[in-house]
């Protein structure tokens, strides 16, 4: 199966690949420590804040017995959506599409908690999304958010998934070159579809990045922004093979 027909308007190939993420070590590392921070409390309402292709409804579902909370998923993907509610039909999953760079459309203090994994960088006012997590979140809420870290390295995801000890060097610059790319992914990917998929998430963020301007941070940086909106920060980390932050944030 080929996923290149990308465009930066449609979201199509993307969508069918992205789920190979699931397979890497970090990834999954990185859906968990999201679940660990959440309160998941009776009766809570949780906004999954570009929920992409529903991977943390998945998480939840593989590592919670029980429920008795809703999880709303907001993204302006109509592929993305597809697959999320296709993977998550159960009732207290609601999905429905919504571009972040636009108000977002539930009264004040809705939501119990609000997650939002590697979507602020990809938005076109940080801030002003921030002002509404606020907004929409109820004193007290909670506000998980993750974020790719300024000068971040896919290599070196891929160097933890497969264990490599070793020093860095061989994994930097990952993109360089198609030759380098395919030769770390065979190396740390043995499954030849999964290694696929991945090849294609590699193209659609390279093809996204000469399109778009994005905010990649320092830990500083993001924190300082979080704090700009009136958040409490709680806890504060590097996740993601350390290529990600993680911070927790009260109302």
């Amino acid at each position: 199966m080929k996923y290149d027909n990308f465009d930066v308007n449609s979201w199509g190939g993307y969508a069918k690949c992205y789920d190979a993420l699931n397979d890497l070590k970090p990834y999954q590392n990185l859906q968990m420590t999201v679940i660990s921070n959440l309160f998941l409390s009776s009766g809570n309402l949780i906004l999954d804040a570009a929920c992409g292709t529903g991977n943390l409804p998945c998480w939840l579902k593989k590592n919670k017995k029980n429920f008795d909370l809703t999880i709303a998923g907001l993204d302006f993907s109509d592929e993305m959506l597809e697959l999320a509610k296709e993977k998550n039909q159960e009732k207290y999953f609601i999905f429905a599409k919504h571009n972040l760079n636009k108000d977002i459309p539930f009264a004040d203090e809705y939501f119990d908690q609000i997650v939002s994994v590697n979507t602020l960088y990809a938005l076109s006012d940080p801030a002003r999304i921030l002002s509404e997590f606020y907004r929409i979140l109820k004193r007290g809420g909670r506000l998980i958010l993750v974020n790719p870290k300024r000068g971040y390295e896919n290599g070196l995801i891929l160097k933890e998934h497969c264990s490599d000890i070793g020093p860095d060097e061989p994994w930097l610059n990952v993109h360089s070159s198609k030759e380098k790319e395919f030769e770390l992914l065979k190396r740390a990917v043995n499954d030849i579809e999964v290694r696929s998929k991945l090849m294609a998430v590699a193209k659609f963020n390279c093809e996204i990045l000469k399109n778009r301007k994005f905010y990649f941070l320092s830990l500083a940086e993001l924190s300082q922004l979080v704090r700009s909106q009136n958040f409490f920060i709680i806890r504060r980390e590097k996740v993601y093979a350390n290529q990600a932050i993680l911070i927790v944030a009260q109302k």
